[in-house]
């Protein structure tokens, strides 16, 4: 558990579900957007074998800063894996061993060490599935650290109370979860190797029932009582971080106090991403289908995943990339076929997209600092980006270099706002860059291509028929606007184009035909997109 100067980001890792037939065009839409992202995101490290693994995290855990060990985070795959797992008890022996001594020994190292700052840690966050934690005892003399191993809760008192919490697996974020104030706790003494009761209250005892539900493989944010709220943005900085430069989630480390914060000042403009749809279903606290999406555990690690996509493939190094969670609608409020059906979803769409303008505002006021911006969303995200452009006031829109509506249209009815100007070039300013593309025009889908008025070639910047050559995983072919639909038709192989997708079948394909290429929009494209942003945002 961090102190309080976090906020909330989350992932976990889930497996997909399987759906039934007759959602499974829906389903596909998740599936191989989330797979594509996800695969993209794993890195692969050598874990050397420990010596004793019941004691002993992996080896590379022990390598952070020399003497202290490695934090799991959810940024991870791998490590996302590891901080679900639920934990097992220590043998008696284990407990008297030298072993476990160092162990506990390096866990108070790592809690307390600079880079950490935390108030408690448990075993998995240091990469070993035992039931242990080490908690600073606000509550007694001194404030100590103690470890406390075989630990439960075995009794809680009075109502729950709400609070904030950060976790040092889940960097840059912060939540607020509801926790009793009054509890009993029972853990082996490594000294008797006898079970031993203790009454916990306070501040401590909200400590103890963090770092425990890490044992049963719960992150906080799985309690949350918020989760999309205007201030909640994902603050990047791994891939946006360069040598010698100030690392911009450095700066930004508070989520909702960062209003606080002094705003990084390179690089010197913003990239804002809105995430797609991710999320097929969805029930409200009732157990009934909800068309608006609460995200839940298992749901959220496809959100992670895009946002760290979009940040290296999209974003790169020249701007500071951020993103906020939303609530979105689902996949089933897009099925609808009745007057009813479609009114719900119209609501619905409504809610979600005065949420996603509350936290572009929120963006404004607290953490734009007066830079420019570049604005960008895939799917539903394009979406929600045309409409946040639309409610920009004149300061706001004169600060956007671009809005990129990738995988979406834009239509006769938004092209009449006065805020929406489409792009005709490659270094206009101001303006929105829109298009969707497919194998045919039998593969265009109704649902992101309908009524486009406009579209423009990402590879060649221009608006007309003039065809750009495309050049994907060794397959070579062209890409043109087809101004009948105003969509781009991408002329390829597509017998090895579609052998490649099947014999890596979780990439799939997606919509009513084949021909298809909705999630393409992002990889077929991404290079030139981000650096076009550059060249829009920079003027290089």
């Amino acid at each position: 558990m961090r102190t309080y100067a976090l906020s909330v980001k989350f992932v976990t890792f889930a497996k997909l579900n399987k759906r039934t037939s007759k959602s499974k065009m829906r389903a596909l839409h998740t599936t191989i957007l989330h797979t594509t992202i996800i695969l993209a995101l794993i890195h692969t490290a050598t874990i050397a074998a420990p010596a004793r693994v019941a004691i002993n995290p992996p080896k590379e855990s022990l390598q952070q800063d020399g003497d202290i060990l490695k934090v799991y985070t959810i940024s991870n795959r791998e490590d996302s894996l590891l901080l679900r797992q639920k934990c097992t008890d220590f043998t008696p022996d284990e407990l008297s061993s030298a072993e476990f001594a160092h162990f506990a020994e390096m866990m108070i190292k790592t809690v307390t060490h600079p880079s950490q700052d935390g108030v408690g840690i448990a075993g998995p966050q240091v990469g070993l599935s035992k039931r242990v934690v080490a908690v600073q005892r606000f509550d007694k003399e001194g404030q100590p650290f103690i470890v406390y191993p075989n630990i439960s809760i075995v009794a809680y008192r009075g109502d729950l109370v709400p609070g904030p919490e950060g976790c040092l697996s889940v960097p840059e974020r912060r939540g607020e979860v509801l926790r009793y104030r009054d509890i009993d706790i029972e853990y082996t003494s490594p000294q008797t190797l006898e079970r031993v009761r203790e009454n916990v209250k306070g501040f401590t005892a909200v400590i103890f029932q963090h770092e425990v539900d890490h044992l049963e493989g719960i992150l906080y944010t799985d309690r949350a009582v918020w989760w999309a709220r205007p201030e909640a943005w994902y603050i990047g900085g791994g891939v946006t971080a360069a040598p010698g430069k100030p690392n911009a989630a450095e700066n930004l480390r508070a989520g909702a106090s960062a209003s606080e914060q002094a705003i990084a000042t390179w690089p010197a403009a913003d990239y804002l991403y809105f995430i797609s749809t991710e999320v097929a279903s969805s029930t409200d606290g009732n157990g009934n289908k909800s068309l608006r999406a609460a995200l839940t555990p298992q749901e959220r690690v496809y959100i992670d995943a895009e946002m760290k996509y979009a940040e290296k493939n999209l974003c790169g190094e020249n701007f500071r990339f951020i993103s906020p969670y939303y609530h979105q609608y689902t996949f089933e409020a897009f099925s609808g076929r009745t007057k009813e059906d479609t009114l719900k979803f119209l609501a619905v769409k409504e809610e979600v997209t005065k949420e996603a303008i509350e936290a572009f505002r929120y963006y404004m006021k607290h953490l734009n600092n007066g830079r420019q911006f570049v604005l960008a969303g895939f799917s539903q995200g394009a979406q929600l980006s045309i409409e946040i452009v639309k409610a920009m006031r004149e300061e706001e829109l004169s600060k956007m270099a671009a809005a990129y509506i990738i995988g979406y249209r834009l239509t006769a009815e938004d092209l009449s706002h006065p805020n929406i100007k489409a792009a005709e070039d490659e270094t206009s300013r101001g303006v929105c860059i829109s298009f969707n593309s497919a194998l045919s025009r039998e593969g265009i889908w109704p649902q992101v291509s309908g009524r486009a008025h406009t579209c423009i070639n990402p590879l060649n910047w221009s608006t007309g028929s003039k065809s750009a050559k495309l050049e994907f995983k060794g397959m070579k072919g062209k890409v043109s606007v087809d101004k009948r639909n105003n969509v781009l038709l991408v002329k390829i192989n597509k017998a090895p184009f579609h052998k490649w997708m099947e014999e890596h079948p979780l990439f799939g394909k997606m919509g009513a035909h084949p021909d298809c290429l909705h999630h393409w929009d992002i990889l077929f494209y991404n290079e030139s997109l981000k650096k076009n942003a550059v060249k829009r945002a920079y003027g290089r």
